[in-house]
């Protein structure tokens, strides 16, 4: 779920401001489904790390693996240069 105006591309997150792992993978369940192997596909989300802390990010990362290895945490800037070179949008 993404737009694009002109070349810049933003995300909305979704959950937003969450510290409950299951909510992250409830939310995003759709977009996880939506993965056929043939193109990525990009989430984006929004926790309170200060409550959600090393643990909670470890137990987020255990369950995503439990539903596929193909997940891949990265930052923000890795993010949209994987995103852009994926959608040829790359500036």
């Amino acid at each position: 779920m993404f737009r694009q105006d002109a070349r810049l591309s933003f995300f909305p997150v979704y959950p937003c401001y969450t510290s409950s792992v299951d909510e992250i993978i409830r939310k995003n369940r759709g977009a996880i489904a939506s993965y056929n192997g043939k193109k990525p596909v990009f989430i984006a989300v929004q926790c309170e790390s200060w409550k959600m802390g090393l643990a909670g990010i470890s137990e987020l990362k255990a369950k995503l693996d439990r539903i596929s290895k193909n997940f891949v945490f990265c930052r923000a800037d890795h993010f949209f240069a994987l995103y852009n070179e994926a959608n040829q949008t790359a500036l």
